[in-house]
């Protein structure tokens, strides 16, 4: 894709201007800043008669935050900060309250873990607090990412200090957590926008078997690379799809790192992932999202690094992965992704809304899949051989039923079903339908992966809508878990991945994002909205404001200077845009440019070179 660069920092001090267009940028005209209105912050659509410009004829009537009547419960703070619109809505209120309840745990409540205990949360807790500038949390993952034990063939270990992660009295093997240690090393040098935390070293062995932790003196990028030597060569992904076999046990001298294979995917084996109870195995479909994902965090990497030779060759068996997916995992029968194939070739779908909202938001499947799979989860498209169907699929209201297939309803001839556990986890007493988080409960972590997904598909209401729901069922019970010492709800304890919920209000509403490519600010606009912004992200080591208005307007507030690539999309799409930098201290203008989108309607905008500039900068952003 061509990118009309327009660098607006060439000079920290003098703002240096140079032309919009495509690199090398030209030399730089005179300013041409025109007077600005009194009122910056104001929306100039927020005053035209409706007569000369009508709403559109259906617009999302948003509950007030003082539509919970939340009473003493009421916290202002929850209101507009860290994320707020101009509707002071109870998604915003309600999505502010769960960053501080599930996000960074700092509410007094302490409803949830800070950390879990194996690689698969370092995702989580990157995606959940990068952007936060939580120095003291975002450090204590960067140490034990850093730390974290590895086995020669490049598998991370399935928990703290084993190989084998321990159910009851059953040990088995977690692949997740290698797909996820790279995503989440990935999301640390984008948000930090540099490399440095890749040269890094490990400066620990672990648990009884340290002799088999590989990783003591290698740094981070070594770890992350021999992570996706293991999943191309080990689990077969070369071919574009990962297959669990026994070779994935084998060591280089072939020594195995572990007697406890038995990933067939059949009735009774051994779970794979964190879904502990659950027997992927084989071709599982829910590895093989989370190695699309992988790969293309791997290509970030690279790009990052400067290797756009590595970082082609990731993102074309990428490519080949997203094919092999679908024509793999895809049912039109049920009209959504199957679980896993097991090793005599028997499909196994048991209506896993957790995979398939996550492949979508991965960047698997298209709108017809999506479609599909989200008609489902809504009830609209019923599978008639579910046993959860129609308004059941989100019947919890906070999250998708976990399978809407329960596991007990499908045997073989000695009574085993799809489901991995010792004998106090009995799926056909205590952990029957309904009673247990993977089979009828729910994670709640799981809609954030529902927000995504539906955020991509259905636009931004759909977004708003449920938060509102969200935000009722807090009005409610202040999410503690009435679950009366059951295992039906997967809410408070050892959840933290929970707070990844409250960030889609950031990621799918106001489109924040990083990568190897810059900052990245493309909000999505519910219709009830005319205004939308957070108070704070920190990219690069700045924190920056950056609010938009449906009109186009934009406003990024460096608070500390500006030091960075912006991929700006406004909301209302235009030929041009003029884009003004001005101080943030006294509002003087330093400067200007008229600057012409890409096709697809982003302003690449270079605000690199201004480290030295510590005084706060602002930069507005309106049609031309």
């Amino acid at each position: 894709m061509k990118k009309f660069i327009c660098i607006l920092l060439a000079l920290l001090l003098l703002f240096g201007f140079a032309a919009c267009g495509t690199n090398p940028p030209q030399k730089a005209p005179e300013d041409d800043t025109q007077q600005e209105t009194p009122d910056e912050d104001k929306d100039p659509d927020e005053d035209k008669d409706p007569e000369q410009d009508p709403e559109p004829e259906e617009v999302l009537q948003v509950k007030s935050y003082e539509d919970l009547n939340l009473g003493p419960m009421l916290n202002e703070e929850y209101i507009d900060t860290p994320f707020y619109n101009d509707k002071n809505d109870a998604a915003a209120y309600i999505a502010n309250a769960m960053w501080r309840m599930f996000g960074l745990v700092n509410d007094g409540q302490d409803l949830v873990y800070k950390f879990g205990n194996e690689a698969t949360w370092f995702e989580w807790i990157s995606e959940k607090v990068m952007w936060s500038g939580d120095a003291g949390y975002i450090n204590e993952l960067k140490t034990k990412i850093v730390n974290y034990a590895q086995c020669e063939n490049g598998f991370l270990w399935s928990w703290g200090d084993r190989i084998e992660w321990l159910v009851g009295d059953q040990y088995t093997l977690h692949y997740d957590g290698t797909f996820r240690y790279i995503n989440a090393v990935y999301d640390i040098i984008s948000w930090e926008n540099s490399t440095v935390f890749l040269d890094e070293v490990d400066q620990s062995q672990s648990g009884s078997d340290a002799y088999k932790d590989w990783s003591k003196g290698k740094t981070v990028y070594q770890k992350v690379e021999r992570a996706m030597r293991y999943l191309l060569e080990d689990l077969h992904g070369e071919t574009g799809l990962i297959q669990i076999t026994e070779e994935s046990v084998m060591m280089s001298n072939r020594e195995k790192m572990s007697e406890q294979w038995d990933n067939t995917g059949k009735f009774g084996s051994k779970a794979s992932n964190y879904w502990d109870n659950l027997c992927f195995g084989n071709y599982s479909g829910y590895e093989n999202a989370l190695f699309y994902d992988s790969l293309l965090s791997m290509a970030g990497i690279e790009r990052m690094r400067g290797d756009v030779e590595k970082a082609e060759y990731y993102e074309g068996i990428a490519e080949l992965a997203k094919r092999k997916y679908d024509e793999t995992f895809w049912s039109e029968e049920t009209g959504r992704y199957i679980n896993t194939i097991d090793t005599d070739g028997v499909k196994h779908d048991y209506g896993l809304t957790f995979q398939n909202t996550e492949a979508l938001k991965n960047g698997l499947g298209d709108a017809e899949k999506a479609k599909s799979i989200l008609d489902w989860i809504d009830g609209e498209r019923v599978v008639s051989t579910d046993t959860a169907r129609g308004d059941e699929v989100m019947g919890w209201v906070l999250a998708p039923v976990s399978n809407t297939v329960a596991f007990e309803s499908i045997v073989d001839n000695n009574r085993n079903t799809w489901w991995h556990g010792p004998s106090t986890i009995d799926v056909f007493t205590n952990a029957g339908w309904r009673k247990h988080l993977e089979n009828g409960g729910y994670i709640f972590y799981t809609a954030f992966y529902e927000l995504m997904a539906r955020a991509k598909y259905q636009g931004a209401d759909a977004v708003v809508k449920r938060f509102e729901e969200m935000a009722v069922n807090y009005a409610t019970d202040r999410y503690m878990n009435h679950d009366d010492g059951g295992w039906t709800y997967g809410l408070i304890g050892e959840f933290p991945e929970n707070g990844l919920v409250p960030t889609a209000y950031l990621y799918a509403l106001l489109g924040v994002s990083a990568g190897y490519d810059g900052l990245t600010f493309a909000p999505d606009f519910s219709t009830a909205y005319n205004r939308m912004g957070v108070e704070s992200v920190v990219y690069g080591g700045k924190a920056y404001k950056l609010e938009a208005q449906k009109s186009g307007r934009m406003v990024i507030v460096g608070q500390s200077g500006l030091d960075m690539i912006l991929n700006a999309k406004p909301a209302k799409a235009a030929e041009e845009y003029k884009v003004v930098v001005k101080s943030g201290l006294n509002g003087q203008t330093l400067g200007s440019k008229t600057c012409t989108p890409d096709e697809n309607g982003f302003l690449h905008l270079d605000f690199t070179g201004s480290n030295a500039q510590t005084s706060s900068v602002r930069v507005e952003i309106t049609v031309a």
